[in-house]
């Protein structure tokens, strides 16, 4: 099996892991409780949550020339897309902080910039176009794709353009693939609740 192949492959496991833990997280019923009794609460729980979700994604990174290939991003984009600012910037600060000391070379701050940057995304959308629960596939994956456009534009811009050719696909692969499961799995969680 080519590296090359793995370098998909473990990625896209990472972020199918992402997606079961955060479905088993919005499935949990002190997690709704919370929700509607203590706002302010749930959203810090959940930056920290989706914050440690970031972490793992660094923690299993694959390297493949040099380059650590994960979905970093994944985890603070769909915590701002669901929960709203407090834990997309809070988990994108977790997630790139973590960077900034893990794993060290030179995209160290490019990546930690851009994971910040997925939380507000995902907190934008979450204001403009994911009101009343809305939270549809298409407008999930577009905000994935924008996020993971920034972290490649950013990374380029430092200098970087050799990993982002070595990185870009199979990153905003798996990152499109988990944001499409993680909503999915969200809008059957919610689907469930209101039966």
């Amino acid at each position: 099996m080519s590296e090359r192949f793995l370098s998909y492959t473990t990625t896209i496991g990472t972020a199918a892991v992402i997606g079961a833990l955060a479905m088993v997280y919005f499935s949990m019923k002190w997690r709704k409780e919370l929700h509607k009794n203590k706002r302010l609460a749930h959203s810090i729980l959940t930056a920290v949550v989706f914050g440690l979700f970031s972490i793992y994604a660094s923690i299993a990174a694959y390297t493949y020339e040099g380059c650590m290939i994960n979905c970093r991003t994944l985890a603070p984009l769909y915590a701002g897309l669901v929960c709203g600012p407090i834990a997309g910037i809070g988990a994108g600060l977790i997630g790139g902080i973590f960077r900034c000391f893990y794993g060290g070379g030179a995209t160290a701050i490019p990546c930690a910039i851009a994971c910040v940057v997925a939380g507000v995304i995902g907190c934008v959308l979450h204001k403009i176009l994911l009101r009343n629960d809305r939270y549809t596939l298409p407008v999930g994956v577009l905000a994935s794709l924008l996020a993971e456009l920034f972290h490649m534009g950013i990374t380029a811009a430092f200098g970087y353009a050799e990993v982002v050719k070595i990185v870009f696909m199979p990153i905003t692969l798996s990152n499109l693939l988990g944001m499409a499961f993680c909503l999915y799995m969200y809008k059957c969680i919610n689907r469930k609740a209101e039966k």
